[in-house]
């Protein structure tokens, strides 16, 4: 048999078929690399197209704690409004956190006497945060007027009785009930030696929303705080908390109080040092039954500086609550603040539903404070807080280097105590809730949003005033760091710019030319 010649390597006679079929393969393979490279450059240019359309939308928080993001409970209030609310900026919105028009830090300097190079980071925070609200609901329509308008003339004359400034949110609802928050009640300022201000944080969610709940729910509820048998007044954060949460507060200073007015909800005696009358003892019971219907409250915060106070503290137990005399003393480490074992950590009892969603709390200069073991007729007793099983109750006085605690039985001690009273054939009630020391509602442990010393501060009012299920209640939230969406400068944007809209694109046609180069010399 002939042999078959050989061309290249291969059979003559198979030459032309297996030509054939390189090329389609080639043809193919050419065809599919062309093809996903046109997906590749369709899908980047797309995703440009988007992200430019939506760029507005997407501001992401990278704050610790997303401090700079709406809260989820508040976000769910927003979202669930029913009542139409209109939030009427007095200010040209172009212009609010512009610093080289006559926007927020000019006004805010002659207004406020308020200086400083970096407040516009917060002012221009200030914008982001309210246009979300806009956002979560329809409910909510944002408006920014700017004051040298006649629009802003016609505003003024529907609110005669208001000084409006520039800076000033307007939160109105149609039936004509509103609020006015203030740039004071926005911004956290700290003074300079000079007499001048410096913004320090940024309260435009706990303001907003507060201003919000109060136009819409139509809740009034009115507190008196009792003075007048107290060296010193403890209560100027708790008051500001209440009023946050649309309390209003009264101070009397009375030293005898002859009667409680019914106008108010509840009463607060914060740290009395000195006794009351059998006489004012009973206007305190009087004023709870409230000729028998019930629905009013008392806040007691006691301080183990001071001395027990006999007819007070028989008072309380008439309600089931057991005041001794002694400061608590905290012998386990782990439990108290280094250093100092009066100050220690207050823990949920697991008895209610109130502080089941709570941390735990910081107090000092607790007195020892007790469940009476039987309740009077007719009144519920519920510990809400304790403290560890390691602490003992020291004599008065009794300093954080003390070392004679070995000689004392320890055990657990309740650190706030709320009880019940309900009136016969209604679901009114009135309530007495006992704190063990003043140091719940001092600003050195409420300034700690780890702690819950302001949540069990704010349910015990609400408690207190029959309004635990109505509205939003606030704990203060103030933001002191800007997220990263205020960070980007006007450089930045360019480089992101051309990096995915040029350079991108670019080099995924460059990587496909160089593989089809690449694949049809082989």
């Amino acid at each position: 048999m002939e042999e078959n010649k050989m061309i290249n390597g291969a059979p003559e006679e198979g030459r032309g078929k297996s030509f054939k079929i390189k090329k389609e393969n080639f043809i193919k393979n050419q065809g599919y690399i062309m093809g996903v490279t046109a997906v590749i450059v369709v899908a980047v240019i797309l995703l440009n197209v988007l992200v430019g359309a939506f760029s507005d939308k997407l501001k992401f928080d990278f704050s610790a704690g997303k401090s700079n993001s709406i809260s989820e409970e508040n976000k769910e209030y927003i979202k669930n409004l029913k009542t139409e609310v209109t939030v009427t900026v007095c200010a040209d919105e172009e212009n609010y956190a512009n610093t080289a028009s006559y926007g927020m830090v000019y006004y805010a300097y002659n207004y406020y006497r308020v200086y400083g190079g970096n407040d516009n980071d917060y002012y221009t925070q200030t914008l982001n945060l309210i246009d979300k609200y806009g956002d979560y609901s329809k409910k909510i329509e944002i408006k920014y007027v700017d004051t040298q308008s006649t629009e802003f003339a016609g505003i003024m004359n529907s609110y005669p009785n208001e000084s409006l400034k520039y800076g000033d949110i307007i939160v109105a609802t149609e039936s004509g009930r509103y609020r006015v928050v203030t740039y004071e009640d926005i911004y956290e300022l700290e003074s300079d030696s000079s007499g001048y201000y410096t913004v320090t944080g940024n309260n435009i969610e706990t303001a907003l929303t507060s201003a919000i709940d109060y136009v819409v729910s139509g809740k009034e509820v009115k507190v008196a705080v009792l003075t007048g048998h107290s060296k010193t007044d403890y209560t100027d954060d708790y008051i500001a908390l209440l009023q946050q949460n649309n309390y209003t507060v009264d101070i009397i200073e009375d030293k005898l109080i002859n009667s409680i007015s019914n106008e108010y909800d509840a009463v607060i005696l914060a740290a009395p040092t000195s006794d009351f009358l059998e006489s004012e003892i009973e206007a305190l019971a009087d004023y709870l039954s409230n000729s028998g219907t019930l629905g009013k409250g008392l806040i007691y915060f006691a301080d183990a500086t001071t001395p027990l106070l006999p007819n007070l503290a028989a008072f309380l137990k008439e309600w089931g609550i057991n005041e001794e005399e002694g400061i608590l003393f905290e012998t386990e480490a782990n439990y108290h603040i280094e250093g100092d074992p009066t100050s220690m950590g207050m823990y949920p009892s697991g008895q209610d539903n109130i502080t089941s969603n709570m941390n735990y709390c910081i107090s000092g200069y607790n007195v020892p404070l007790s469940a009476t073991e039987t309740a009077p007729d007719g009144i519920k007793v519920t510990t809400l807080l304790t403290t560890s099983p390691n602490v003992v109750n020291a004599p008065v006085g009794t300093s954080s280097d003390w070392t004679g605690y070995g000689d004392y039985e320890k055990n657990e001690y309740s650190g706030v105590i709320m009880a019940e009273k309900t009136a016969d054939n209604t679901d009114r009630s009135s309530f007495v809730v006992a704190f063990g020391s003043i140091e719940y509602i001092k600003s050195q442990w409420t300034q700690y949003s780890a702690l819950s010393n302001q949540d069990i501060t704010v349910a015990a009012a609400e408690k207190a005033v029959n309004a635990e299920d109505n509205g939003i209640t606030f704990t203060a939230k103030t933001i002191k760091n800007e997220s990263f969406a205020d960070k980007v400068t006007s450089g930045s944007v360019l480089v992101v710019d051309a990096v995915f809209v040029w350079l991108l694109p670019l080099a995924v046609i460059a990587v496909g030319i160089y593989v089809f180069i690449k694949r049809r010399n082989r």
